[in-house]
């Protein structure tokens, strides 16, 4: 895989997503995806974060996912261990 960064650069928008529930991520990867937008960040605002980081990384490797929010190191280890590609959050990054 290229550098994700490059890859959105050339999409230029990233959607900024916080999902409640598990269940809901791969039905909005697939819409992203279906619509043309290979990217999601996953904001760390809800509990299920971690979950639903993981899962996309697992089961929409086309996808390009990353973590939002990202404040402190249990939360780091996280988007490390669940396959983020990119991070965000203070002086946190993935």
């Amino acid at each position: 895989m290229s550098n994700p960064f490059d890859a959105i650069a050339r999409i230029g928008v990233v959607p900024v997503i916080a999902i409640e529930d598990v269940k809901d991520a791969v039905p909005l990867a697939d819409a992203l995806l279906a619509g043309g937008l290979p990217v999601a960040e996953i904001t760390f605002r809800t509990p299920a974060a971690a979950d639903v980081l993981a899962k996309l990384a697992a089961d929409r490797p086309d996808l390009i996912v990353g973590a939002g929010t990202v404040l402190d190191l249990a939360s780091l280890e996280a988007c490390r261990l669940g396959g983020a590609k990119f991070g965000n959050g203070g002086k946190l990054t993935v």
